[in-house]
């Protein structure tokens, strides 16, 4: 076995599958968000079958800049 590399979040997207309505239904989205920033990924993709369009207001406005 061999050890495993290091993997580079800043050339990584983070793929949320069905996960966002849970932390907009049950989480503080604020912190969400800032633990998602530290990571430093590149890119976030979300897929979400309940999605709301009114959702990404209460996102921090520089996360909304990794979303697409």
């Amino acid at each position: 076995m061999t050890a495993s590399k290091a993997i580079d979040f800043n050339k990584s997207l983070l793929v949320l599958s069905s996960v966002i309505h849970e932390i907009y239904s049950y989480a503080d989205v604020n912190a969400f968000w800032r633990e998602i920033a530290k990571c430093g990924f590149r890119a976030i993709a979300i897929r979400d079958m309940s999605y709301d369009e009114t959702a990404m207001r209460r996102a921090p406005i520089d996360a909304i800049c990794w979303v697409y």
